[in-house]
Formats: structure tokens, sequence, C-alpha cells
């Protein structure tokens, strides 16, 4: 059993990464495995993760776009400020910078302020933000896929101790 959650686990790494839907690793560092509990007779083990893995699984409804089949939306434009800073901490990472125009002086000779780069980097981390709640987000099906790729092993492992246990019974 704990055999399977490791390869549940990894499965699910292994396919944020293939999908190329890690950015922080936080999701794929998120996924942690519990002690086996047995209850009656039942032997469990549970797996913590990030709150918003179903998101990144099974995508999210964009507020223009509604082509993805999932139970999540978008409800509003509003960007909020956790999330356009998330947005600008990916940006950091992906090297996307935001370029300002240098001040410029008019006829008059009067210096005319530019547009800071924190407000630049602001600005555009707030649009793509909102192009995002436009859009969606693309499910990626990461979880599904490590729970079909578990099942099938589990069946398979599960299947070959069924069998010995009848051969073993029968040689009794």
């Amino acid at each position: 059993m704990v055999e399977l959650a490791i390869t549940f686990k990894k499965v699910a790494e292994s396919e944020l990464s293939r999908i190329n839907a890690v950015n922080s690793g936080q999701l794929a560092d998120s996924i942690q495995l519990t002690d086996v509990t047995e209850k009656g007779g039942v032997y469990s083990i549970d797996m913590k993760v990030l709150f918003y893995y179903a998101f990144v699984n099974k995508g999210v409804q964009g507020l223009q776009n509604k082509s993805y089949n999932t139970p999540f939306t978008f409800r509003h434009y509003h960007v909020s400020r956790a999330f356009m800073l998330s947005i600008r901490k990916w940006m950091e990472r992906e090297g996307l910078k935001a370029t300002t125009k240098e001040a410029r002086r008019n006829p008059l000779g009067q210096e005319r302020n530019g547009v800071n780069f924190e407000t630049r980097t602001n600005a555009m981390a707030y649009a793509i933000a909102l192009s995002i709640k436009k859009k969606g987000l693309k499910p990626t099906g990461f979880w599904d896929k490590a729970a079909d790729e578990t099942r099938k092993e589990a069946a398979a492992t599960l299947g070959d101790a069924v069998a010995i246990d009848i051969v073993n019974a029968i040689m009794r």
C-alpha cells in the first residue's frame, strides 16, 4: 500500500513536470504522504497537498471562455492583490520585465515624469491576471492521471497477490 502511495506521488510530480505546469515547485513539493493508519481492519494512507491542486487538475472556467468542462469558474473580474503579486513573482522567475519610458522634456523645457518600474511591473502583472480570469485555466489532469496509473498498478499488484493466496489455499 505504501508503494502504491509513493507511485501516486511520483506520477503526480512527473505529470506536473511533463506538462510544464511546474512554476515555483510548491505544488509538487506539497504532496506529502501520512503514516499508514488502521481503523476497523481497513488500512489507509492520507495525502496532503496545497488547496489549489484541484484548480490545476480540473482547470477553471474563464469569464469569457466557457470551453473547459470543469466544476470551477472565476466569478468576477476583480484581481486580488495576492493574485497579482503571485503573477509578479512568476514574471520575476521567468525573467519577464516591464519596460519603463524615460522622462522626456516637452517643448516648454519642463520635464515630464516617466512611469516608474514598480508601477509598470504591477500593471503588467495585473493585465496578465485579468487575462487569466477572462480565459480561464486549462485543465492539466495531473492528479487524475496519477490516480489512473496507480489504479492500474494496484489492480496488477493485488491481482497477483490474490492469485498467490488462491494457489496457497489450494496447496494446503
